[in-house]
């Protein structure tokens, strides 16, 4: 896909989604933990799948690996 896409922008996102892909890891395991982990008062349910959807996105997208880079250097 990435050898397809002439525009030097798109490359770009598509070069960089499996880090922000990679940067959720530890989010989702939070969350997955809090929702289906051991509880004393109820059966655990059972995480059958994990879907990743997108929608059309308008004006600037917020890259959070961007973000957290640059604010872990001190950057605006």
């Amino acid at each position: 896909r990435l050898e397809d896409e002439d525009k030097l922008g798109q490359r770009a996102e598509i070069f960089r989604f499996p880090a922000q892909l990679a940067s959720l890891s530890e989010p989702i395991q939070v969350l997955v933990e809090a929702m289906f982990g051991e509880s004393r008062y109820e059966e655990a349910a059972w995480l059958r799948g994990l879907y990743l959807t997108s929608a059309t996105q308008e004006g600037a997208p917020i890259d959070r690996l961007t973000a957290a880079l640059s604010s872990s250097f001190g950057l605006p």
